[in-house]
Formats: C-alpha cells, sequence, structure tokens
C-alpha cells in the first residue's frame, strides 16, 4: 500500500478514506492485505482531476460509478 500511495502522490490515510468512502476500493490478498493495481491508479487520477474541478466527494462517487459502469459496457 505504501507503493501505491507514492506513486499516487496520497498517504496511507488518504487511501484508506477514500476505501471507507467507497471511492478508491483495493483487492485484497489471500492474507487479507490490500493492493491496488494500475488500473487504479488511472482511478486515483480521475479523482484528483475531479476533485480539482470542485467536485464533493459525494459527487465524485456518483460520476466514477457512472464512468465505470459505461465503460463496462462498451
Amino acid at each position: 500500500m505504501t507503493e501505491f500511495a507514492w506513486k499516487a502522490s496520497v498517504s496511507v490515510r488518504t487511501l484508506r478514506y477514500y476505501d471507507k468512502l467507497g471511492l478508491l476500493v483495493p483487492k485484497h490478498n489471500q492474507s487479507g492485505h490490500r493492493f491496488y493495481t494500475d488500473e487504479d491508479l488511472i482511478q486515483r487520477q480521475y479523482i484528483l482531476s475531479l476533485k480539482f474541478l470542485g467536485f464533493s466527494l459525494k459527487k465524485l462517487k456518483i460520476f466514477l460509478k457512472l464512468m465505470l459502469n459505461i465503460c463496462k459496457n462498451d
């Protein structure tokens, strides 16, 4: 998780907060440790961009869900 936090330019605390809110939910390995993928890094960039544009975290979560549904259907 620490390596991903460094790559994503956020603190581990922020990653845990995003997980709690359902904005950036990590996968878990067999021993229960969180891990993130390159796709999660892209999603983190979306979060950062949308925050910069003034989206609240609540609206951001809705927007990300819609985007993921659209991408899955293509």
